[in-house]
């Protein structure tokens, strides 16, 4: 089997994961999966290796990655999530007439609901011509993991780190 079979049932649950971000639950779903799917291949590598001479070199990789040694530890990974509430203006409608000149372009509406929500005033200017909307961003962080990285990076690098490390252990022909 080759790299990118063993590593694309966790790329996919890393990509879901950045799709629905904004809804805790499911992410939470797409994480467990996405450990699931990784812990798969660490296993698989593991079972390849045990009692060969070639297990040196799989425990050298492992203790010289943070990543796999935070992966390693958790089974059942610890995290918490920060919402920012941004403001976003609403598309323009195509049906409204465009504004006058001298009126607030989107960008001086956008900065103007911005001052108006850092200063907890989120009533209507009478400059702002479109609707101002809040929209969720979450963002997820492992509880202990050592950087200040968000879990999607976190996983993303430790996708690359286990792609790497099957690869070397295809091209060593150490795993297949």
């Amino acid at each position: 089997m080759d790299t990118v079979k063993k590593i694309e049932p966790a790329q996919f649950f890393l990509k879901q994961m950045e799709h629905v971000r904004n809804t805790p639950v499911e992410f939470g779903y797409y994480l467990d999966a996405f450990t699931s799917a990784t812990q798969k291949i660490m296993r698989d590598i593991s079972t390849q290796v045990n009692g060969k001479p070639c297990q040196i070199w799989y425990e050298n990789s492992l203790e010289t990655s943070p990543l796999f040694s935070f992966f390693a530890a958790g089974s059942d990974l610890q995290y918490h999530i920060t919402t920012q509430k941004l403001p976003t203006v609403q598309e323009e409608d195509p049906a409204q007439p465009s504004p006058s000149p001298g009126s607030p372009t989107i960008l001086e509406n956008l900065y103007e609901s911005i001052k108006q929500l850092l200063s907890g005033n989120t009533g209507s200017s009478p400059g702002i011509t479109r609707p101002i909307q809040e929209t969720e961003n979450n963002s997820y962080h492992f509880d202990s993991w050592v950087g200040e990285e968000n879990v999607s990076t976190v996983c993303s690098q430790y996708v690359i780190a286990l792609s790497n490390l099957v690869q070397e252990g295809e091209n060593l022909e150490y795993i297949r």
